[in-house]
């Protein structure tokens, strides 16, 4: 792989984790805002934390910032025999991240005031108008609105 191939896979990553997010956002709107916001950083929190990985890198370095969630699914899967030790290495930056994120969001939840709805004024019922009868030229007579 060279540069262009893995800032090329990070694009890719971003746009379909904005995806993922915008959608799970969409899919939260109806519930109460406190658990809408800790789920969203939650979700936030599982998609965007970084793992650094010591691997020898195109441009000359010698680490890699990869997101921990893709780290531990490949580590799980790689390495069936000690996947548990792989899940707990990459998941542990996951955890810290998202109670961080969760109680943020949750004190922000609760402290920030609601936005106001718009309540729709009262407003008098306009008086109905006389409706003009118009002949419909596709009726015969009998079926004519009075």
């Amino acid at each position: 792989m060279n540069a262009a191939d893995i800032e090329l896979a990070r694009m890719v990553y971003l746009a379909s984790s904005l995806a993922v997010l915008l959608f799970t956002s969409m899919i939260l709107r109806g519930l109460w805002r406190p658990l809408r916001f800790v789920l969203l950083a939650l979700t936030i929190s599982v998609l965007y934390t970084p793992f650094f990985v010591e691997q020898a890198m195109p441009d000359g370095s010698n680490q890699n910032v990869v997101p921990a969630f893709i780290l531990m699914s490949h580590n799980a899967v790689s390495d069936r025999e000690h996947w548990q030790e792989a899940i707990q290495r990459a998941g542990k930056p996951i955890v810290v991240v998202a109670g961080i994120t969760s109680t943020l969001a949750l004190l922000l939840a609760l402290l920030l005031p609601k936005p106001k709805r718009k309540v729709a004024s009262e407003k008098k019922p306009a008086p109905e108008k006389p409706k003009k009868q118009k002949k419909n030229p596709y009726l015969p007579d009998d079926f004519q609105p009075e």
